[in-house]
């Protein structure tokens, strides 16, 4: 478009079009940006939050101890307190039958 002069204007008069032309389309970038900036900035907020995050998670090994931790841990809890259970109910002088266990597997 800026390289034709169908109106056969003066070479002057077509640089000010011209400039024109680029000065509106430049402001139209720049509008787009400014509406882009905030959204922007809240992601780029969002990756360094996340990212000093994850810095202070373990690495997976070191997850995969603690899962393995924790799942042993609970079941030394979920037999503790079937024990406390059940001498809580011989003491009550009732007959408690020997725990059954049960292994359940998909």
């Amino acid at each position: 478009m800026l390289t034709t002069n169908p109106e056969r204007l003066a070479e002057d008069a077509l640089k000010a079009r011209h400039r024109e032309a680029v000065l509106a389309h430049i402001d139209q970038e720049l509008a787009c940006c400014e509406r882009k900036m905030p959204e922007l900035i809240e992601q780029e907020e969002y990756d360094q939050n996340a990212g000093e995050a994850a810095a202070h998670l373990p690495g997976a090994r070191t997850l995969d101890k603690i899962l393995r931790y924790e799942t042993a841990l609970d079941r030394q809890l979920y037999r503790a307190i079937h024990e406390l259970e059940r001498l809580q109910r011989r003491r009550m002088g009732k007959i408690v039958p020997p725990p059954i266990s049960m292994e359940v597997s998909h």
